[in-house]
């Protein structure tokens, strides 16, 4: 990653969850005068150390490995320049955009944008779980198809996605004890994974900033904060197309005249049948149960 910080006025950051667009926001902000853009899904010291033991875990497999160790050193250069500008070593105005976005819409992108690492994985649980064998797609399918009605045995079992969110903070694997996920570590990391929306501005958002949702003002376009050094936002994937615009127009800065379009999953492998799989009935149950959460109740979901 390449500094050059130094001859630009706003240091955005788009700190997120990951398959919100922000490869797009990102790629938009950087071509305005005054601006340097980078993102980020991870930030501060604490949480850099956090992710430690979860890259080199023995079990994480090749893929996973080469991947979150690039996103590690990148989100240590970006935690450093906050920290610079958080100690007035450069001009730079810091501003964090963030982004929701509807759960299970979130869960089928990420598991599109990673389905390299995850049809093994899948594949396996597929086999273990009914799913007969045939051609990798429809394996895959309605191995997706068998894990989304599991996943919901499991938050129906644990009275809710919250609650259950909670179990596995306190509990770790115990909770998967008498489910399809017992046992195995690489489905868990799945089911983690589909449930990190739910707690990711309690657990990475609020802890890295110092900030949490219910300090910032609801406005028009989404969540707003402003203090002596930094602008916040945080603003519905499903609304960028037209509040991202509106904020840099509120805030009297340059502005574009449409959004990039960057890393779209949707030609990515098994694209396709992930999509079916998540209108399956199974599915859109996972869908209820993920709408009684409070992250959806918050961002209207």
């Amino acid at each position: 990653m390449t500094d050059n910080t130094e001859a630009k006025s706003v240091y955005a950051v788009v700190y997120q969850i990951g398959k919100v667009g922000s490869t797009s926001i990102v790629a938009t902000l950087d071509e305005l005068p005054g601006f340097t853009a980078v993102q980020s899904h991870f930030l501060g010291e604490d949480i850099l150390k956090d992710i430690i033991p979860t890259i080199t875990n023995a079990d994480v497999t090749s893929y996973f490995f080469k991947h979150q160790l690039g996103q590690f050193i990148d989100n240590m250069h970006v935690t450093r320049q906050i920290n610079m500008i958080r100690a007035g070593k450069t001009p730079n105005r810091l501003m964090i955009i963030s982004l929701s976005r509807d759960p299970l819409e979130w869960f089928r992108s990420s598991l599109v944008q990673d389905m390299e690492g995850y049809a093994p994985i899948l594949h396996n649980f597929g086999l273990k779980n009914g799913v007969p064998e045939g051609a990798e797609s429809d394996v895959i399918e309605g191995a997706l198809e068998k894990f989304a009605e599991k996943a919901a045995d499991v938050i129906e079992t644990t009275d809710g996605v919250d609650a259950l969110v909670r179990t596995l903070e306190t509990t770790g694997a115990g909770a998967f004890r008498g489910t399809a996920f017992q046992g195995n570590v690489q489905t868990q990391k799945i089911f983690r994974m589909m449930l990190r929306p739910f707690n990711w501005f309690d657990k990475h958002f609020a802890v890295s900033l110092g900030l949490t949702l219910e300090q910032m003002e609801k406005t028009d376009l989404g969540l707003e904060y402003s203090d002596d050094i930094a602008d916040y936002v945080v603003l519905r994937y499903e609304d960028i197309a037209t509040t991202l615009r509106a904020y840099l127009e509120k805030m009297d800065l340059p502005v574009y005249d449409e959004l990039l379009r960057k890393n779209d999953s949707t030609s990515k492998q098994f694209a396709d049948e992930t999509k079916r799989a998540m209108k399956s009935a199974s599915g859109q149950r996972l869908n209820a149960l993920f709408a009684q959460s409070r992250y959806s109740r918050a961002f209207g979901y």
